[in-house]
Protein backbone atom coordinates (compact mmCIF):
# COMPACT_ATOMS: atom_id res chain seq x y z
CA UNK A 1 0.00 0.00 0.00
CA UNK A 2 1.60 3.12 -1.10
CA UNK A 3 1.97 6.42 1.44
CA UNK A 4 -1.23 7.86 -0.22
CA UNK A 5 -3.67 4.80 -0.04
CA UNK A 6 -2.57 4.44 3.85
CA UNK A 7 -3.26 8.02 4.18
CA UNK A 8 -6.82 7.83 2.24
CA UNK A 9 -7.68 4.87 4.55
CA UNK A 10 -6.96 5.72 7.70
CA UNK A 11 -9.21 9.52 6.90
CA UNK A 12 -11.99 6.68 5.81
CA UNK A 13 -11.41 4.74 8.65
CA UNK A 14 -11.95 7.61 10.91
CA UNK A 15 -13.57 10.77 9.41
CA UNK A 16 -13.77 13.07 12.48
CA UNK A 17 -9.90 13.04 12.56
CA UNK A 18 -8.33 16.02 11.28
CA UNK A 19 -4.42 14.95 11.94
CA UNK A 20 -4.38 12.86 9.31
CA UNK A 21 -6.31 14.89 6.74
CA UNK A 22 -3.71 17.92 7.61
CA UNK A 23 -0.71 15.02 6.98
CA UNK A 24 -2.42 13.95 3.63
CA UNK A 25 -2.25 17.79 2.95
CA UNK A 26 1.66 17.62 3.34
CA UNK A 27 1.44 14.37 1.46
CA UNK A 28 -0.15 16.29 -1.36
CA UNK A 29 1.86 19.62 -1.08
CA UNK A 30 5.38 16.78 -1.59
CA UNK A 31 3.59 15.84 -4.62
CA UNK A 32 2.96 18.69 -6.40
CA UNK A 33 -0.84 19.21 -5.64
CA UNK A 34 -0.16 22.62 -2.87
CA UNK A 35 -4.40 23.85 -4.49
CA UNK A 36 -5.73 21.07 -2.92
CA UNK A 37 -3.82 21.12 -0.21
CA UNK A 38 -4.40 24.34 0.86
CA UNK A 39 -8.31 23.80 0.22
CA UNK A 40 -8.57 21.18 3.09
CA UNK A 41 -6.20 23.03 5.48
CA UNK A 42 -8.32 26.18 4.94
CA UNK A 43 -11.69 23.83 5.11
CA UNK A 44 -10.73 22.90 8.91
CA UNK A 45 -9.98 25.83 9.73
CA UNK A 46 -12.85 26.75 9.30
CA UNK A 47 -14.68 23.93 10.72
CA UNK A 48 -13.02 24.93 14.05
CA UNK A 49 -14.03 27.36 16.95
CA UNK A 50 -11.50 30.26 16.83
CA UNK A 51 -11.84 32.24 19.78
CA UNK A 52 -12.49 36.29 19.72
CA UNK A 53 -12.30 38.29 22.14
CA UNK A 54 -14.74 40.67 20.79
CA UNK A 55 -17.59 38.22 19.61
CA UNK A 56 -17.63 36.07 22.99
CA UNK A 57 -15.22 33.45 21.63
CA UNK A 58 -17.79 32.41 18.67
CA UNK A 59 -14.82 32.75 16.37
CA UNK A 60 -16.15 31.87 12.63
CA UNK A 61 -18.29 28.52 13.14
CA UNK A 62 -20.48 30.95 15.35
CA UNK A 63 -21.68 32.24 12.34
CA UNK A 64 -24.11 31.41 9.77
CA UNK A 65 -23.79 34.15 7.48
CA UNK A 66 -21.33 36.70 5.95
CA UNK A 67 -23.06 39.75 7.69
CA UNK A 68 -23.08 38.37 10.68
CA UNK A 69 -19.42 38.16 11.58
CA UNK A 70 -18.01 40.48 14.03
CA UNK A 71 -16.15 43.23 13.01
CA UNK A 72 -12.60 42.29 14.32
CA UNK A 73 -12.88 38.72 12.77
CA UNK A 74 -14.66 39.58 10.11
CA UNK A 75 -12.00 40.34 7.24
CA UNK A 76 -9.98 37.16 7.91
CA UNK A 77 -13.60 34.93 8.22
CA UNK A 78 -14.27 36.20 4.66
CA UNK A 79 -10.79 36.40 3.31
CA UNK A 80 -11.04 32.41 4.28
CA UNK A 81 -13.94 31.60 2.49
CA UNK A 82 -13.56 33.68 -0.06
CA UNK A 83 -10.13 31.85 -0.88
CA UNK A 84 -11.88 28.11 -0.36
CA UNK A 85 -14.42 29.53 -3.15
CA UNK A 86 -11.25 30.54 -5.20
CA UNK A 87 -9.40 27.36 -5.21
CA UNK A 88 -12.93 25.13 -5.64
CA UNK A 89 -13.97 26.89 -8.34
CA UNK A 90 -10.49 27.11 -10.20
CA UNK A 91 -9.06 23.87 -9.42
CA UNK A 92 -11.87 21.02 -8.56
CA UNK A 93 -15.75 22.41 -9.38
CA UNK A 94 -16.86 18.85 -10.93
CA UNK A 95 -17.75 15.07 -9.94
CA UNK A 96 -14.86 14.47 -11.97
CA UNK A 97 -12.31 16.14 -10.01
CA UNK A 98 -13.59 14.46 -6.64
CA UNK A 99 -14.49 10.98 -8.40
CA UNK A 100 -17.99 10.49 -7.94
CA UNK A 101 -20.24 7.98 -9.24
CA UNK A 102 -23.36 8.91 -11.60
CA UNK A 103 -26.00 8.70 -9.70
CA UNK A 104 -28.68 7.09 -11.65
CA UNK A 105 -28.75 9.22 -14.69
CA UNK A 106 -27.66 12.30 -13.01
CA UNK A 107 -24.57 14.14 -12.46
CA UNK A 108 -23.21 15.17 -9.45
CA UNK A 109 -22.95 19.37 -8.69
CA UNK A 110 -20.48 19.92 -6.32
CA UNK A 111 -20.00 22.51 -3.45
CA UNK A 112 -18.45 24.00 -0.27
CA UNK A 113 -21.51 25.51 0.34
CA UNK A 114 -24.28 23.74 2.54
CA UNK A 115 -26.87 25.81 1.52
CA UNK A 116 -26.55 24.81 -2.34
CA UNK A 117 -30.16 23.32 -3.69
CA UNK A 118 -30.63 21.38 -6.57
CA UNK A 119 -32.93 18.73 -8.11
CA UNK A 120 -29.82 16.76 -8.87
CA UNK A 121 -27.52 14.90 -6.28
CA UNK A 122 -24.99 17.40 -4.24
CA UNK A 123 -21.85 16.69 -2.47
CA UNK A 124 -20.88 19.11 0.35
CA UNK A 125 -17.22 19.10 0.74
CA UNK A 126 -16.36 19.86 4.40
CA UNK A 127 -12.78 19.70 6.05
CA UNK A 128 -11.68 18.78 2.35
CA UNK A 129 -13.41 15.62 1.68
CA UNK A 130 -17.15 15.26 0.20
CA UNK A 131 -18.70 15.05 3.64
CA UNK A 132 -22.46 15.59 3.09
CA UNK A 133 -24.78 14.21 0.38
CA UNK A 134 -28.22 15.43 -0.33
CA UNK A 135 -30.12 13.07 -2.90
CA UNK A 136 -33.01 11.25 -3.63
CA UNK A 137 -33.79 7.76 -2.35
CA UNK A 138 -34.45 6.35 -5.75
CA UNK A 139 -31.16 7.97 -7.09
CA UNK A 140 -29.21 6.44 -3.95
CA UNK A 141 -30.77 3.20 -3.88
CA UNK A 142 -31.12 2.56 -7.38
CA UNK A 143 -27.45 0.84 -7.49
CA UNK A 144 -25.93 -0.83 -4.67
CA UNK A 145 -22.60 -0.22 -6.47
CA UNK A 146 -23.11 3.50 -6.48
CA UNK A 147 -23.43 3.51 -2.65
CA UNK A 148 -20.32 0.92 -2.11
CA UNK A 149 -18.31 3.33 -4.45
CA UNK A 150 -19.22 6.51 -2.40
CA UNK A 151 -18.77 5.24 1.16
CA UNK A 152 -15.52 3.39 0.27
CA UNK A 153 -13.93 6.61 -1.39
CA UNK A 154 -15.18 9.58 0.57
CA UNK A 155 -15.57 10.19 4.54
CA UNK A 156 -19.22 10.76 4.19
CA UNK A 157 -20.95 11.50 7.58
CA UNK A 158 -24.32 12.52 6.37
CA UNK A 159 -26.94 11.51 4.01
CA UNK A 160 -30.32 13.63 3.36
CA UNK A 161 -32.99 12.44 1.55
CA UNK A 162 -34.34 15.05 -0.33
CA UNK A 163 -37.58 13.25 -1.48
CA UNK A 164 -40.56 15.34 -1.10
CA UNK A 165 -43.07 14.53 1.51
CA UNK A 166 -46.79 14.65 1.41
CA UNK A 167 -48.25 17.76 2.29
CA UNK A 168 -50.56 15.50 4.26
CA UNK A 169 -47.50 15.20 6.52
CA UNK A 170 -46.95 18.62 8.11
CA UNK A 171 -50.84 18.89 9.17
CA UNK A 172 -51.00 20.88 12.13
CA UNK A 173 -52.92 18.77 13.94
CA UNK A 174 -50.59 15.27 13.91
CA UNK A 175 -47.49 14.61 15.27
CA UNK A 176 -44.79 13.98 12.66
CA UNK A 177 -42.57 12.03 14.28
CA UNK A 178 -45.92 9.36 15.14
CA UNK A 179 -47.03 9.91 10.89
CA UNK A 180 -43.36 9.65 9.63
CA UNK A 181 -43.70 5.84 10.95
CA UNK A 182 -47.17 5.12 10.22
CA UNK A 183 -46.43 6.17 7.00
CA UNK A 184 -44.87 2.38 6.21
CA UNK A 185 -48.46 1.52 5.78
CA UNK A 186 -49.18 3.76 2.87
CA UNK A 187 -49.09 3.22 -0.66
CA UNK A 188 -46.57 5.28 -1.76
CA UNK A 189 -43.67 4.87 1.11
CA UNK A 190 -42.01 2.43 -0.53
CA UNK A 191 -41.39 4.67 -3.62
CA UNK A 192 -40.24 7.40 -1.37
CA UNK A 193 -37.84 5.44 1.35
CA UNK A 194 -36.81 1.93 1.25
CA UNK A 195 -38.34 -0.87 3.30
CA UNK A 196 -34.30 -1.39 4.69
CA UNK A 197 -34.07 2.50 5.94
CA UNK A 198 -37.51 2.08 7.27
CA UNK A 199 -36.22 -1.18 9.09
CA UNK A 200 -32.76 0.86 10.70
CA UNK A 201 -35.32 3.69 11.94
CA UNK A 202 -36.17 3.22 15.82
CA UNK A 203 -39.87 2.68 16.82
CA UNK A 204 -42.38 5.65 17.01
CA UNK A 205 -42.28 7.37 19.98
CA UNK A 206 -44.85 9.98 21.56
CA UNK A 207 -44.03 13.95 21.24
CA UNK A 208 -42.25 15.12 24.18
CA UNK A 209 -43.18 18.11 23.03
CA UNK A 210 -46.16 20.51 24.06
CA UNK A 211 -48.87 20.74 21.33
CA UNK A 212 -48.29 24.43 20.41
CA UNK A 213 -44.18 23.07 19.52
CA UNK A 214 -45.46 19.64 18.15
CA UNK A 215 -44.67 20.55 13.76
CA UNK A 216 -41.35 22.16 13.85
CA UNK A 217 -39.75 19.93 16.44
CA UNK A 218 -41.49 16.91 15.76
CA UNK A 219 -40.69 16.99 11.75
CA UNK A 220 -36.65 18.51 12.86
CA UNK A 221 -36.25 15.24 15.27
CA UNK A 222 -38.08 12.41 12.44
CA UNK A 223 -35.89 14.51 9.50
CA UNK A 224 -32.68 13.67 12.15
CA UNK A 225 -33.65 10.09 12.92
CA UNK A 226 -34.45 9.69 8.78
CA UNK A 227 -30.72 10.99 7.83
CA UNK A 228 -29.13 8.74 11.43
CA UNK A 229 -30.78 5.40 9.67
CA UNK A 230 -29.68 5.86 5.79
CA UNK A 231 -26.45 6.76 7.15
CA UNK A 232 -26.38 3.79 8.55
CA UNK A 233 -27.94 1.63 5.39
CA UNK A 234 -25.62 3.05 3.58
CA UNK A 235 -22.42 2.08 5.45
CA UNK A 236 -23.49 -1.25 5.82
CA UNK A 237 -24.31 -1.55 2.09
CA UNK A 238 -20.57 -0.51 1.86
CA UNK A 239 -19.38 -3.86 3.76
CA UNK A 240 -21.03 -5.92 1.53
Amino acid sequence: MSDQEGLLRAILEDPEDDTVRLAYADWLDEHDQPERAEFIRIQITLSKDIPCDHCGGKGYTGYQSYTATCSHCRSAFLALKAREYTLWQAHFPTQLDWDLPICGKYAWQVSPRAETLSVTPVAILRRGFVDEIRVRASQLFNDHETVKSLFTTHPIRAVVLTDRIPDAMFNSKVRLWHRMFIMRNLEDAPSMIPAMVWDALPPSLPSEYPEDEWVGKDEETARAALAAATLSVCRAIAKW
